[in-house]
């Protein structure tokens, strides 16, 4: 009993460890079978801030998802995913748009409407049934039926008389249309995310996302830390990846700029499909008819990203921040996950100090976070330092020397351990959807493998000189650094040791 519960955990481990790339009406598929009891979609799109022409419009397409389409209103999407119990959610990085839904797993029906009020509302859906029958709560029955070819479903007679003529007059008037019991939920989902962007109306009076766009650039600009990332990739990239993830405080977008963003981005050469709990093969078949009279095109560029770093401080709320950082070019490296990893301060018992050399030198009331930030043709890794302002500069400079220790060298048992950490971040990142969806589409349009396994056997080739010579060429390299607070009394970065 116990050698069978072990091979089925070793089985669900394999299943988890990879996902087979196809593609289905030019759309690149990927699905992955991870035993949770439940499932997820996302539509990946090349659609990050990096490719938008005009700043805040990747945002604004984000904050458009889920509104009107050619099958259904932004209200019909919300009735119909509330009927299913799923969830709907969009986000966006600097390189792709991802369109989410999570549901039920399995073969879980539609289930049929039986109730007067169901008929009215919760039935309000895209999908059919044909021929059926309907007994209403006072004994009358309702006897539906669908042409041949039509999409909707009428009313054609009545069983028993009821004691409302009033209610059955208008429920013969009526056209219903029904779920669809022989469908599955993810015909469902995958037909409410592939709308979006095969069949978006962008319509005016839905532009009332303007306020969603300014509340995200305000909840940005409120947080210190995710102002001092976003500043930090413009001084770094200057272009491409420096691009922000959200649009500025007065934005001067309209409807125009998105609807054209969107018939640029949204083409099956530049979409993903990525599933998790559900077969490669029905979600192939799912994608093949949503995506089958899609737009084809090669999608939008981005010039090759360069590294150049700097030097940048701005006023700010809340605690003072700090980012010490450097870029790298090319594609993400398991040395320099690995140099994150190493320099990450987090200890791996709840309220102890850790034995990091950046933990035990920190001064009372700072906290630094290790930050490793990894895209298709660059990364950039670093620390965020924040702390009260007469500790920030030591703990700013505590950072910047273990920094420069990772590149003199560090003692075997410094590596393996930096090691571990970096494998077990990456694993554990597997097992969350999230890090499912964000492992598969950084490598889904690049053609790359897409195996934890191979994932792993990188860092088992990571040895001391390999870490220490990424290390060398990074310190070698202009660093980035970001202040943001009190500008008066935060201290530079030559103050540090850069």
């Amino acid at each position: 009993m116990f050698a069978a519960r072990v091979s089925a955990r070793n089985v669900q481990r394999a299943a988890r460890s990879f996902a087979t790339v196809v593609e289905s009406s030019g759309v690149k598929v990927a699905a992955v079978e991870n035993g949770a009891p439940t499932s997820s979609l996302t539509v990946l799109v090349k659609a990050g801030s990096r490719y938008e022409p005009k700043e805040g419009v990747a945002n604004a397409l984000k904050n458009f998802a889920f509104k009107s389409t050619a099958k259904r209103t932004a209200l019909g999407t919300v009735r119909e995913s509330d009927l299913y119990g799923g969830v709907l959610s969009s986000s966006l990085g600097r390189e792709h748009l991802a369109l989410s839904a999570e549901f039920l797993k399995g073969d879980d029906r539609l289930r049929e409407c039986r109730a007067p009020q169901e008929l009215g509302a919760g039935c309000q859906s895209d999908v059919w049934i044909a021929e059926s029958s309907f007994t209403l709560s006072d004994g009358s029955c309702i006897s539906i039926h669908r042409s041949m070819g039509a999409r909707q479903v009428a009313l054609i007679g009545l069983g028993a008389s009821s004691q409302n003529d009033g209610d059955l007059r208008k429920w013969r008037r009526a056209t219903l249309r029904l779920p669809n019991p022989r469908l599955l939920l993810s015909d469902v989902f995958v037909d409410i995310l592939t709308s979006f962007i095969t069949s978006a109306k962008f319509t005016r009076h839905e532009f009332y996302v303007a306020p969603l766009i300014s509340n995200d650039t305000a909840a940005a600009a409120a947080n210190p830390a995710i102002q001092a990332i976003e500043l930090a990739h413009a001084i770094a990239f200057r272009q491409g990846l420096a691009s922000s993830l959200y649009a500025p405080a007065h934005p001067s977008i309209g409807l125009k700029d998105i609807q054209d963003y969107a018939a640029k981005v949204f083409t099956k050469e530049n979409i993903a499909v990525v599933g998790t709990g559900i077969e490669q093969s029905k979600l192939t078949e799912l994608v093949n008819k949503a995506f089958a009279n899609a737009a084809s095109s090669s999608g939008p560029t981005s010039s090759s990203t360069r590294y150049f770093g700097g030097e940048n401080r701005i006023e700010g709320t809340g605690p003072q921040t700090a980012f010490i950082g450097i870029g790298t070019m090319g594609a993400p490296s398991a040395e320099v996950a690995t140099l994150a990893a190493y320099l990450n301060p987090s200890p791996s018992v709840k309220w102890s100090k850790g034995t990091s050399p950046i933990a035990a030198a920190l001064p009372e009331g700072a906290s630094v976070q290790s930050v490793y930030l990894p895209y298709s043709d660059a990364s950039l890794v670093g620390l965020l330092v924040q702390a009260p302002t007469a500790a920030l500069k030591e703990a700013g400079s505590v950072a910047v020397s273990a920094l420069k220790k990772a590149a003199s060298g560090i003692s075997q048992e410094e590596l393996a351990s930096a090691v571990a950490r970096a494998k077990f971040a990456a694993a554990s990142a597997a097992d969350a959807r999230a890090g499912v969806v964000e492992a598969i589409g950084a490598k889904i349009f690049s053609g790359s493998e897409i195996s934890l396994a191979s994932t792993l056997s990188a860092f088992d080739a990571v040895d001391a000189s390999a870490f220490s010579k990424a290390a060398a060429e990074l310190v070698k390299a202009k660093p980035t650094y970001v202040a943001v607070g009190d500008i008066v009394s935060l201290p530079y970065a030559d103050e540090l040791g850069l």
